[in-house]
C-alpha cells in the first residue's frame, strides 16, 4: 500500500549570486533547453512515473518567454509538475556567514567568473545580491502552498540539478525502500562530456548533490518545522552528517559537463572523474539507461 508522495526537486534558477556568472535572460533560456535535453529526458525515462516534478525559479522568471516554453513542453508530457517562483526552498551555502565557507565561496565564484570572462559581473553581484537565507522561511511557506497536499504519511524529496540525469530505475529504487526520518544518498555515478561524447565514472570525495530526504508529512508542509528538520544543513555535502543516512547502489546518477562558459559548476578535467568507459556496447547501454538514446 502506498504511503508517500514523491517530489523531485530541480533548482533551475536562484542558486547563489544571481547576476554573477551571466545568469541573465539569455542564460536562463539556454538553461531551459539544457534541462529539456538532459534532465527531463532522464525523468521521462523513469520506470516509476509516480512523482511530481518541482522546478525552482525566481520571481523574475514568472513572465519570461522561456518559462512559457517550458510549461508548454512539460504539459505535453502528461507527467505531474509544479513551478514555484520563490527561489531556493533550502539554505543557500553561497550565503553562509561562517568565515571559512565564505572564503571558499568567494574563491570558487571568482574562479568561475574568470572562466566565464565576466569578472565585472561577479563583483557587481556581490554588491547587489542580498543574503537570501534571511527570507528563507517566508519564501518556503509560499512555495509549500503551491504544492499538492495529498494525504500520505511520508513526503520524499529527491534533489537533482537542472543539467544532470538519473538512471531509469533511480526513483523506483528510492520508492521501494523503507521510509524513515532520514535520507538516502547516492555516492558514485557517471560523468558525461556532452561536447565530446565521452563517458567516465564519477567518484566524488564528498557527498554529491543527489539525495532523498524523507519527511513526515506534517513536518514537510509546515515551513518552520520543515526548516527545523534540516537542523544545521548548509550544503548537500552535509547530508550524511545531518541525517541518519543509507547509501543507495552506485551508478544511479550522471553528471553532465559542457563548455565551461555555459556550465560552470563542474569541468571534465576534475579530480572526481574516474576511469573512462571505452567499450562502446557498455557505453551505449549506460547512456540508454539515462535516457540518452
Amino acid at each position: 500500500m502506498k504511503d508517500f508522495i514523491h517530489f523531485v526537486l530541480v533548482p533551475l534558477t536562484g542558486v547563489g549570486y544571481d547576476s554573477a556568472l551571466r545568469r541573465d535572460s539569455t542564460w536562463y533560456a539556454r538553461r531551459v533547453e539544457i534541462f529539456k535535453r538532459y534532465t527531463w529526458r532522464s525523468l521521462r525515462n523513469q520506470t516509476s512515473k509516480d512523482f511530481i516534478l518541482w522546478i525552482i525559479l525566481r520571481p523574475e522568471e514568472r513572465d519570461h518567454p522561456a518559462t512559457r516554453v517550458l510549461e508548454e513542453y512539460l504539459g505535453e508530457e502528461r507527467l505531474r509538475y509544479v513551478l514555484t517562483f520563490d527561489g531556493l526552498p533550502y539554505f543557500d551555502d553561497k550565503f553562509d556567514t561562517r568565515y571559512m565557507p565564505t572564503i571558499k565561496n568567494y574563491l570558487r565564484n571568482i574562479r568561475q567568473s574568470i572562466r566565464a570572462r565576466n569578472c565585472k559581473g561577479f563583483f557587481e553581484s556581490l554588491r547587489l545580491s542580498p543574503n537570501k537565507n534571511k527570507t528563507l522561511e517566508e519564501r518556503l511557506a509560499r512555495s509549500l502552498e503551491s504544492l499538492t497536499r495529498e494525504k500520505y504519511p511520508w513526503v520524499l524529496l529527491t534533489r537533482i540539478d537542472s543539467d544532470d540525469l538519473f538512471h531509469r530505475d533511480a526513483l523506483a529504487t528510492i520508492q521501494r525502500r523503507e521510509k524513515f526520518q532520514g535520507a538516502y544518498t547516492m555516492r558514485n555515478g557517471f560523468v558525461y562530456n556532452t561536447d565530446m561524447d565521452e563517458l567516465a565514472s564519477w567518484e566524488p570525495e564528498t557527498n554529491p548533490p543527489f539525495h532523498t530526504i524523507m519527511f513526515p508529512a506534517d513536518t514537510f508542509f509546515d515551513a518552520k518545522s520543515h526548516l527545523a528538520y534540516y537542523k544545521d544543513f548548509a550544503s548537500h555535502e552535509d547530508i550524511p552528517r545531518v541525517f541518519a543516512s543509507v547509501g543507495l547502489p552506485d551508478g544511479l546518477y550522471c553528471v553532465t559537463v559542457r563548455n565551461p562558459r555555459e556550465h560552470l559548476s563542474t569541468v571534465w578535467n576534475h579530480p572526481f572523474r574516474g576511469a573512462a568507459i571505452i567499450d562502446e556496447a557498455k557505453k551505449k547501454e549506460i547512456m540508454e539507461n539515462f535516457g540518452l538514446n
